[in-house]
């Protein structure tokens, strides 16, 4: 991504992200823009692009190094099952949510009438899941014709009797037929209607009818219905939520751009807009950048904003995959260090991350794209028709992993402008990173709203 080459990812390519990027920009996607800085120009180059070091590093541990676009089954009952019903909603036991997927991330009032509607006989089946032995099959939503509701994925039983067709590469486990029906921590003990698992780059923050609601609303069917500008795809988002991650078009940049723009919202939403407790993102992004990019406490905090919602590891825990996150962060920053100064060889851009660097719990191999969509024991069914220092040096590869007793020194005076990197006149560049048609916020509160 960084690097523009061709990468290992089928689903997050770098046109893709470039897009995305720009469609956030220009204002397609309602008042809410994609922090790239603000303030004096060189300062706000190194804001903007710590920003997007941040979400890369912290996407590629969610997805893009798997490939992974719709959120796994991973909260388990109290017997080590897997609820068939977490399609409708998981993460109740571990304080990861606190409503079910179809009244979860709802939209604010003035969005309300965005949000997609809940059709109980909708169907739906994830594209992704875990590969590991034993691993649950895909989320899935179907109508509950029987009644009799949904069980529990058991990863230790044979699947032999069963074909061990319930996806592809599977190799053991399987619905145990006495659990049925049984619940998941929400008390769904069926999946009717639970078609709003998070896709996109960051799966596990994008559930709900509201974030593919409002992709629809402004750049899908809705938004060529009601005649806006913005409308950018053929096709209906909230009747067939699959298509972000299977991909309308026949062009790999446009289905990548979908899955990126996903990702994007949930960022600008719930991680560059977090303000809690006195403890504000984006302030603390432009100390983060002031101070040289040596404070671990802010990566740790970003980090446990995205996998545990909150900032405060007294409140949350721990966050998910930290050194891994940090790797990803510090080969990206050092990256853009090089570009600023002039240093940068292509040559020595990133290198394919190995996957066992970014395995997460539990250990997953690449996921499957080809599931079964009809395993043998589903029901059978025909689916109805602050102050900030600022400073103009350029950003620092100092990686995040260390803790240094004192900040790098820098020597500004021997490294290019930004307006002599770029070529352009001081005036076209700030119009250029400024204007609410390309790039950039249009301000900090912009950015903040």
């Amino acid at each position: 991504i960084v690097s523009g080459d061709e990468s290992p990812t089928e689903l997050y390519q770098y046109d893709g992200f470039i897009g995305a990027i720009g469609v956030y920009s220009k204002g397609d996607m309602g008042s809410k823009h994609f922090y790239l800085g603000a303030g004096d120009l060189n300062v706000a180059i190194n804001y903007g692009l710590v920003n997007i070091a941040l979400f890369l590093s912290q996407a590629t541990i969610q997805s893009v190094a798997n490939d992974v676009c719709d959120e796994i089954s991973w909260e388990k009952d109290v017997f080590g099952r897997y609820p068939i019903s977490n399609a409708c909603g998981q993460g109740r036991f571990s304080g990861l949510a606190d409503a079910a997927y179809e009244d979860t991330n709802q939209c604010e009032e003035d969005e309300a009438s965005m949000a997609c509607s809940v059709d109980p006989d909708m169907t739906a089946i994830a594209l992704t899941n875990p590969q590991w032995a034993g691993a649950p099959p895909p989320l899935e939503c179907y109508p509950n014709y029987n009644g009799e509701g949904t069980g529990a994925w058991d990863s230790l039983l044979s699947c032999t009797k069963d074909g061990c067709n319930f996806y592809d590469g599977q190799v053991r486990g399987s619905i145990d037929p006495s659990t049925v029906p049984s619940s998941n921590s929400f008390g769904r003990k069926d999946v009717e209607g639970c078609c709003w698992w998070g896709r996109g780059a960051f799966p596990r923050g994008s559930a709900g009818t509201c974030a593919i609601g409002k992709l629809n609303y402004y750049l899908g069917k809705r938004a060529h219905d009601d005649g806006r500008l913005s409308a950018r795809y053929d096709v209906d988002f909230c009747d067939d939520p699959s298509s972000i991650c299977r991909g309308p078009s026949s062009d790999p940049n446009v289905n990548a751009e979908i899955r990126w723009l996903m990702g994007i919202q949930f960022w600008v939403e719930k991680v560059q807009g977090y303000t809690q407790d006195g403890w504000s993102y984006i302030d603390q992004l432009h100390n983060f950048v002031d101070k040289g990019l040596v404070d671990t406490g802010f990566f740790d905090n970003v980090s446990r904003i995205v996998t545990r919602q909150c900032h405060d590891e007294s409140k949350c825990g721990k966050p998910f995959s930290l050194a891994e996150r940090r790797d990803v962060f510090d080969k990206i920053i050092d990256i853009f260090a090089k570009a600023q100064t002039g240093k940068l060889d292509i040559e020595e851009t990133l290198a394919p991350i190995q996957q066992e660097q970014l395995l997460t719990s539990p250990p997953a191999e690449k996921p499957s794209n080809n599931p079964t969509s009809h395993p043998s024991d589903r029901p059978i069914f025909e689916p109805p028709l602050t102050t900030v220092v600022e400073t103009d040096a350029p950003i620092t590869a100092s990686p995040t992993t260390k803790n240094p007793t004192s900040s790098p020194s820098y020597t500004p005076s021997s490294y290019p402008s930004s307006v002599e990197l770029s070529g352009l006149s001081l005036d076209e560049l700030s119009y250029r990173l400024n204007f609410a048609n390309n790039y950039c916020a249009t301000s900090l509160d912009d950015a903040k709203d």
